[in-house]
């Protein structure tokens, strides 16, 4: 069966306007596949007030706009404190969000700048980037606050992609110049 033009000859909206609805649809889709609900939502809310002639995009833009809303509403409140942008950042690590877990825990370092598990969780999220030099860097820091982390990063698979970097391995197992 061919595809159904969703703008009728008789329509309001030309299709240009039509098409370019479309690109701003793709947009905050775009947005919304990211988890960036909230700048979603403010592209379908501004589109909404557009398709009224085209209930069929209409309607797709209501839903996600309350899919938006419920992702937004359910969302935990920002963290306050270390231990809570710790555990922010640990569930944002999780997910592939390296720089919002990077930037949690900087928030964290600024509130307490010696504590060894922010340190060394960043050492992760740097190792995960694949940035070796500053990873190693904030292991050293770690271990240096907290040396039992040496034996945690030998095991540790955020260290994967780093493992074989000579740095890292002069961290784990050090030899006269390391750690």
């Amino acid at each position: 069966m061919p595809a159904k033009n969703p703008v009728a000859a008789d329509s309001t909206v030309s299709r240009d306007v039509y098409q370019a609805l479309l690109v701003e649809y793709g947009e905050a889709m775009t947005l919304f596949q990211k988890k960036q609900y909230a700048e979603a939502l403010a592209k379908f809310e501004v589109l909404a007030k557009s398709v009224n002639e085209e209930p069929e995009l209409s309607d797709r833009i209501r839903t996600y706009s309350t899919m938006c809303r419920r992702q937004l509403d359910d969302a935990p409140p920002a963290p306050t404190n270390v231990e809570e942008r710790y555990h922010a950042a640990v569930m944002a690590m999780n997910r592939g969000r390296l720089d919002d877990a990077r930037a949690l825990l900087d928030g964290a370092l600024q509130e307490n700048p010696s504590d060894a598990s922010v340190i060394y969780a960043r050492a992760c999220v740097n190792a995960l980037a694949g940035d070796a030099t500053s990873a190693v860097h904030d292991l050293r820091a770690s271990i240096v606050l907290e040396p039992k982390l040496r034996f945690q990063a030998v095991n540790d698979p955020d260290f994967q992609p780093i493992r074989e970097d000579a740095a890292f391995i002069d961290v784990i197992e050090p030899s006269l110049s390391g750690v």
